[in-house]
């Protein structure tokens, strides 16, 4: 790992074009403390040298210091660090052959010229985007402008690149880009990237973008869409480590760094190095002192140093970046409260699974089975408008039932010009329901929430999700019946159809206690969990009261009971805060909890009076 440090370093080197043979030296930190200079000579002349810089600070073996602000562990509780395919947004990639997530890398082969992949995604133009990530979690353009990635590239046969690959990424305000043309495109940073590279750009500064970019990244308030072209070319094997997007910070998120030189005054360049790359922190800095900011990285252990060009030293300590807490509520959440969801409440029959009694028509489809698995309504469409109606033997009080979750897979890959979107309807006179929006239909068999259906959008001047409705329906897809399906009729060319679940539930609702339940993270301390009720989705902005303060991580559990009796009736939000001493993140649940006065009210709304 050493050599591959040094062989960056003097890339580093070259360029910033101080001079053809560079002399540098690390300090290299063998098990008894003792350093060890090592000389390397660029060019292949060999020489005797001595490293003229000398790091005196920080010293001593480990220093702990905070993380920077990432957007995607504090607004999405889930980093970018590509350990599990839900860091990319899979289903929107192009070009990209072999997608694969090992051992922390995502890895691809690059199919053409155009090839593309997300991390945050805006939806498609008239279709429903809650479920994307762009719609749940917008970018704040005033509070995150830092966005670096770490990524190396082969050729697909293994061998080193022979020309420099633009690395590219995209933003974008919403999905009308699709139509106005309204993209942000950052400038390319060139390299072969033979080594693990990091690469980043203040999004904020109109020289890290391209001259021809539609939109500034301050020009909007809000992003919903972030995509990376790594490459012009076809049959780039590229690796990403880990992508961040990170906050302006008041204070340096490293320590201070102090050196000596007796041989010259700089300017210097600051590095950090993790064993497997070397990073630039800072350039042109002078004096002989200076505040690392190493936010841009993610947690684990670096070195820094410093580096005139003639010489480079490393400071004896070793700077560990905090592991950032992470919460996540699961009680309540978007779902709503399915163990009193709509089919078991008033139907006595949960439409968790699916048997003929939950369906009062089932048109447009043959060979309609419910045990095939036992608990799922399969069958083969006969056209593009297959319908599947549930038997709604009470009104659905609309004020109640909010939220929806329903598990469907439409068999076949996914082709949405063609139909590979579903459709909700429902009202009071079945030839003449209320239309929702398009839903984008994925891969696979998949659970869609769609959240509060009072947000839920319509076609034209469609009555939304109010009232008492009498029917309930859902259109899977909008297929016709294919010369394929004719043909070869397989579950794939008919476009079959499998309905586990339709979950209609209402909010968590609270006649005296619930027990919130959450899941948390913090790889390197036990943090301090504290929760509060809210009536809006400000945090601490005067509307909260407190649920419990500084609750031992370890002593939590996941899951706390909240005793609402002196709480007054209403709508809540639930704000949680877990903080380790270096890092807070702050989030909100992502369903509220409606607390009652008593018993009596649950009973009543759930007809059993």
């Amino acid at each position: 790992m050493f050599e591959q440090n040094l062989r960056q370093l003097k890339k580093l080197s070259h360029r910033n074009a101080i001079v053809d043979h560079i002399l540098f030296a690390q300090a290299f930190k063998v098990s008894n403390r003792v350093s060890v200079i090592l000389v390397f000579l660029l060019g292949g002349l060999l020489q005797t040298a001595i490293a003229e810089i000398t790091v005196t600070q920080p010293s001593g073996s480990l220093i702990r210091v905070a993380q920077g602000q990432d957007f995607a562990t504090y607004i999405m509780a889930n980093p970018w660090d590509m350990q599990q395919p839900e860091d990319i947004i899979l289903t929107e990639s192009m070009d990209l052959v072999g997608e694969t997530f090992a051992d922390g890398v995502y890895s691809f082969v690059t199919g053409s010229n155009d090839n593309r992949f997300w991390t945050v995604f805006p939806g498609l133009i008239g279709a429903f985007r809650g479920l994307e990530t762009g719609e749940r979690y917008p970018i704040s353009t005033d509070k995150y402008r830092y966005l670096s990635v770490k990524v190396r590239m082969r050729r697909s046969d293994g061998q080193p690149l022979e020309e420099t690959q633009p690395f590219v990424a995209r933003f974008f305000e919403d999905s009308d880009w699709q139509t106005t043309g309204n993209v942000g495109v950052t400038a390319g940073r060139r390299s072969t990237y033979e080594d693990w590279t990091v690469i980043e750009w203040d999004l904020a500064d109109p020289g890290d973008l391209q001259p021809n970019s539609n939109i500034q990244w301050t020009d909007v308030p809000l992003v919903r869409g972030l995509r990376f072209n790594p490459t012009k070319n076809a049959d780039v094997k590229v690796e990403i480590d880990w992508i961040r997007l990170t906050a302006e910070s008041l204070t340096p998120s490293g320590p201070a760094l102090e050196w000596e030189n007796a041989a010259g005054s700089g300017p210097y360049e600051i590095v950090a190095t993790d064993g497997e790359f070397v990073h630039v922190v800072a350039s042109g800095v002078t004096g002989n002192q200076t505040e690392v900011d190493l936010r841009m990285l993610p947690s684990g252990e670096y070195q820094i140093g410093v580096t005139d060009g003639q010489s480079t030293d490393f400071a004896a300590a070793t700077v560990a970046i905090n592991d950032v807490p992470v919460l996540r509520m699961t009680v309540p959440d978007r779902k709503g409260d399915q163990s009193r969801a709509y089919g078991i409440t008033e139907t006595g029959n949960a439409w968790t699974s699916i048997d003929a009694d939950d369906i009062l028509d089932a048109l447009g489809m043959t060979g309609i089975r419910y045990d095939n698995p036992v608990g799922s309504l399969t069958a083969r469409p006969t056209g593009s408008d297959p319908r599947i109606l549930f038997d709604t033997t009470v009104d659905i009080d609309t004020t109640h039932y909010r939220m929806l979750c329903y598990t469907l897979q439409v068999a076949g890959p996914r082709d949405i010009g063609l139909g590979s979107v579903a459709r909700l309807f429902w009202g009071n006179n079945r030839p003449s329901l209320s239309t929702g929006k398009d839903i984008v239909v994925q891969e696979g068999l998949n659970e869609y929430c769609v959240g509060d259906l009072t947000d839920f959008p319509t076609e034209g001047t469609d009555e939304g999700w109010g009232g008492t409705v009498k029917y309930i329906r859902i259109d899977p897809h909008e297929f016709p019946v294919s010369d394929q399906c004719t043909q070869n009729p397989t579950p794939e060319n008919c476009r079959d159809i499998r309905l586990d679940s339709f979950v209609l539930s209402p909010f968590h609702v609270v006649p005296g206690s619930i027990e919130l339940q959450w899941e948390s993270f913090d790889r390197d301390d036990d943090a301090i969990i504290s929760l509060y009720y809210d009536t809006d989705l400000v945090p601490f902005n005067g509307n909260e009261g407190v649920i419990i303060e500084n609750l031992a991580q370890s002593e939590a559990g996941g899951s706390f009971s909240w005793q609402t009796s002196a709480v007054p009736e209403g709508l809540y939000n639930i704000l949680t805060v877990i903080d380790d001493g270096r890092n807070r993140t702050i989030r909100y649940a992502t369903g509220p909890v409606q607390v009652v006065a008593d018993s009596n009210e649950i009973i009543f709304q759930d007809r059993f009076e």
